[in-house]
């Protein structure tokens, strides 16, 4: 096993060589914490825009609402959201949702204004059509999956989603630093994307930089966190904020059929995704990612401010950590 003075040294390295200009590790072993790390503009304490990495918390608390019976993982998803059912979705499952075969991945046509407007997203995606036939081929729902999960987990438990993942997942796991949008109390610890000119117009660019995504709830994508609370979600996960039996149910992938091939980042068991090495957790659009391996008892969070195709010091934190690389 390496040292957390390696771990350092990796992330130095990368800032000195203009690979990342900053981000943050965090690692938890055996329930302990193993290092907690930043480098560049950044201290530990730093919440840096996560995008996808933060979908991880809300499908631990949609799979914590399933072990109580709140929610069914084989229920039509009409039967909590009468709506939903119009146009061909009435046997959509809560699992087809987990597991990204709802055929519903393409993001409506709204302004930034309508994303952070729960009501009028959830009616635009109640009035969809789903793409192809669901339950038969992995397309990832990359922003709908915030109001496909979140408005099946209120109509089922009466909370909103903000409150439901409050309760069952960041308060009992101790994620202080991890929230969606931009608590005004932590602006100011508050990191953007840093990016070159020539990408100012990136729809994620402008996407985590508009006023209404930072102040608004969109549980699939506007997640800002420390590499520290990412982590603290899979050490939780691991120590039984999930039974060991939902845990193994959450990680074991559906049956596919020949056609459909996936990435190896659409590995989906029920939401997380699946990793060579036994890793289990998240990752998001500019490159910061959460995951446990559990026969290791290992639990990591990365984050990064870095606009770029590729981040080679995830590759070399993998091989310090001895585990495969992550990819999607």
């Amino acid at each position: 096993m390496t040292t957390p003075e390696r771990l350092q040294q990796i992330l130095d390295d990368a800032v000195s060589r203009g690979e990342e200009h900053s981000c943050q590790l965090a690692v938890y072993l055996d329930g302990e914490l193993f290092c907690d790390l930043a480098a560049g503009a950044a201290d530990t304490h730093t919440r840096f825009p996560v995008f996808s990495a933060g979908k991880a918390p809300a499908i631990t608390a949609m799979l914590r609402l399933v072990e109580r019976g709140i929610l069914e993982l084989d229920a039509p998803v009409a039967r909590y959201w009468p709506e939903f059912g119009a146009n061909g979705k009435a046997a959509i499952t809560l699992r087809d949702i987990l597991t990204h075969r709802a055929g519903m991945h393409i993001l409506p046509p709204a302004a930034m204004a309508e994303l952070a407007d729960w009501d009028h997203m959830c009616a635009l995606i109640a009035a969809r059509r789903p793409v192809g036939t669901p339950g038969t081929r992995t397309r990832y729902q990359p922003i709908t999956f915030a109001w496909l999960a979140g408005e099946t987990a209120h109509r089922a438990d009466g909370r909103d989603f903000r409150t439901i993942i409050r309760d069952e997942v960041l308060v009992p796991a101790g994620m202080e630093e991890f929230g969606y949008g931009i608590d005004p109390g932590a602006a100011g610890r508050t990191i953007g994307v840093h990016h070159p000119p020539e990408a100012a117009g990136d729809w994620h660019v402008r996407f985590i930089g508009d006023g209404h995504v930072k102040a608004g709830f969109i549980p699939s994508a506007n997640a800002f966190s420390t590499a520290r609370a990412l982590a603290k979600h899979y050490l939780a996960v691991m120590a039984g904020l999930l039974s060991p039996e939902m845990l193994q149910a959450a990680l074991t992938p559906p049956a596919r059929g020949a056609d459909d091939p996936v990435r190896n980042w659409e590995r989906f068991g029920l939401g997380y995704i699946l990793w060579e090495g036994g890793a289990f957790g998240h990752g998001g659009a500019l490159g910061s990612e959460g995951f446990g391996v559990p026969e290791r008892r290992l639990a990591v969070g990365f984050a990064t401010d870095t606009f770029a195709p590729e981040h080679p010091v995830r590759d070399r934190i993998s091989a310090e950590l001895e585990l495969p690389a992550r990819r999607w």
